[in-house]
């Protein structure tokens, strides 16, 4: 997210900022209280073990619950849950091919009934909502085809659901079939084939294209399954950053990334690289480590300088930044501001993130949504502050509490919508 920001904390007037600060202290009790309601008795032995174990790691499904406006619902799903005879098992993922970035591959996923499905139950296969290509069951030489294994008497069509794997209010077209007539007993495997799925262009530690079980008066259920690893492809490129600004014979933060064709960071792996200040050689860099910090550069004349660095076959090449040398009272840090974990709309941990983002941000601030309960985001830079704050969205403003153990609000130049 590109920052233009003003941070202050003159924005609001103080009687305003205590009258906020008031609504969004109830606002979050209310929230919590709503949340106590619903999915307290999670670690209380109030559902099966196992599902009770997939429920408290995984957000998808525990925003379900704790979003629904039918709370009388919630309530017989977890009364259901807990009174399934057979363990509810999960759903297996399995894809043909190769499970790095952007590659195209055939992905079924499949899922053994523990009970039977009654007329108008209904099943669901969804991917993240921010996936730009949808699954669809019109045409069987596009990409995303869903089609259905060895269960030709189901017929597939479009359904539309809200909050949709993800998604904030989002609505969505997912794809699913609905029991019509018999009763499907108990033991049944149900496969869904897609075909031609792109899979996601960013490095993932957690892929999945979860099944939603839906049962008349439930809250729809997400089938527990094994997620799948998406690697990170081959290293096409590199990429070099130094400040912006630093002063004369002051030591110089150099990074140098290894990227696949998608900008994920690639396998370490050992190189040896010429490194070029301002079209001069400078010093020959061996690198082990992805991303690798080149230590010891240190410019003692002021002025405009460009860095560039080369294997030593000339086969990766990168130039920096433009950096310029003097006296210079400020600094600039590079700041990827707000990015959602996958506690709220994201797909990566905090900590992933900062993985992600070492050696092209000098910051990583996550934020999670307050509706979603948030998450205590890592936050570090090169200066050496290390620090842990609580990030939230509150109507336009976005709050953080651990600077100085001051609370800062900060403007943001356009508000979240329900339209995806």
């Amino acid at each position: 997210m590109e920052i233009r920001h003003y941070l202050s904390k003159r924005t609001i007037k103080p009687v305003i900022r205590c009258l906020f600060l008031f609504v969004v202290v109830l606002w979050s009790v209310r929230l919590l209280a709503e949340k106590e309601g619903s999915i307290a008795g999670l670690s209380k032995g109030q559902l099966p073990s196992a599902y009770s174990t997939f429920l408290v790691r995984d957000p998808a499904m525990r925003r379900v619950l704790e979003l629904s406006k039918n709370k009388a619902a919630v309530q017989k799903t977890l009364a259901f849950l807990q009174s399934t005879e057979a363990v509810l098992g999960s759903s297996r993922t399995i894809i043909s091919g190769v499970a790095e970035a952007g590659e195209i591959a055939d992905v079924v996923v499949s899922y053994i009934l523990p009970f039977d499905l009654n007329r108008f139950d209904l099943i669901t296969i969804r991917q993240h909502w921010i996936k730009k290509q949808k699954l669809q069951i019109d045409e069987p030489s596009s990409p995303g085809y869903v089609s259905l294994l060895d269960n030709s008497d189901f017929k597939l069509s479009y359904f539309n659901r809200s909050g949709v794997y993800g998604g904030l209010d989002s609505v969505a077209r997912v794809v699913g079939f609905r029991v019509a007539e018999d009763i499907v007993p108990a033991g049944t495997e149900v496969k869904f084939l897609v075909s031609a799925l792109e899979l996601p262009h960013q490095a993932l530690t957690r892929f999945e294209l979860p099944l939603f079980l839906e049962k008349d008066g439930l809250v729809e259920i997400k089938i527990p399954g094994k997620a799948i690893v998406i690697a990170p492809g081959k290293t096409r490129k590199m990429s070099l950053s130094v400040p912006s600004l630093s002063k004369s014979d002051e030591e110089v933060d150099v990074w140098v990334r290894f990227e696949d064709g998608f900008g994920n960071l690639t396998k370490a792996r050992a190189y040896s690289l010429d490194l070029r200040i301002n079209g001069v050689f400078d010093r020959q860099v061996q690198s082990t480590e992805n991303p690798h910090k080149v230590n010891g550069i240190k410019i003692k004349s002021n002025g405009v300088y460009t860095l560039d660095i080369r294997t030593a076959g000339g086969g990766l090449r990168a130039k920096s930044n433009t950096m310029s040398i003097g006296q210079h009272k400020q600094k600039i840090a590079w700041l990827n501001f707000a990015p959602r974990t996958i506690l709220s709309e994201g797909v990566l941990t905090a900590s992933e993130l900062v993985r992600t983002g070492q050696g092209l941000f000098d910051l990583i601030l996550p934020v999670d949504h307050e509706l979603y309960g948030g998450e205590i985001g890592f936050a570090s830079n090169e200066l050496g502050n290390r620090f842990v704050q609580r990030g939230s969205i509150e109507n336009s403003f976005i709050g953080f509490s651990g600077f100085n153990g001051e609370r800062r609000e900060i403007a943001v130049p356009e508000r979240l919508t329900k339209i995806r």
